[in-house]
């Protein structure tokens, strides 16, 4: 009774931990875990800055130039998804080679891990505006720490006898 007792406690705990899947080892899946971690960790909002960028650029210049708002909305989303997707793609081509070079495999897996938990999804998405919304005051704590560091080596200078 004490084994079954075990064995159903065993499978139960089992049942509930996530699956975890293996670390991969073809290069090929290694590339493929490698692209994902660089799509959820920077290219994907990435993309979505630059697109809202160009809409909210373009658009109006259509407009401006008679275009009816709904055509040129239709005008900029023709011409900008597929750019946006293969721009996306020469990215990926180039960070990719660059995740493989600072992180090993086993720490992409990690990553790319935890990228898909929902504190990181949550992260990714108030990272952005916790950095416009300090933005200010890192530049004053910036500008108050090189003031307080010269105040430091002038009195050190002025102890040491020079000018």
């Amino acid at each position: 009774m004490r084994n079954f007792t075990i064995l159903i406690l065993a499978l139960t705990l089992t049942a509930c931990c996530p699956k975890v899947a293996p670390v991969p080892t073809t290069e090929a899946a290694i590339n493929l875990e490698t692209e994902q971690l660089v799509r959820v960790s920077l290219t994907d909002r990435l993309m979505q800055s630059v697109e809202k960028y160009y809409r909210n650029q373009v658009s109006p210049m259509l407009i401006d130039k008679g275009i009816a708002k709904e055509d040129a909305e239709g005008i900029v989303n023709s011409a900008l998804l597929p750019l946006i997707e293969a721009e996306q793609q020469r990215l990926l081509d180039a960070l990719v080679p660059l995740y493989r070079r600072y992180y090993t495999v086993e720490e992409i897996h990690q990553l790319f891990s935890f990228y898909q938990t929902e504190v990181a999804r949550k992260s990714v998405k108030v990272s952005p505006q916790i950095a416009a919304e300090s933005q200010e005051y890192v530049r004053l704590w910036n500008e108050n720490l090189g003031n307080e560091l010269m105040q430091i080596i002038d009195a050190g200078i002025k102890g040491n006898g020079e000018k």
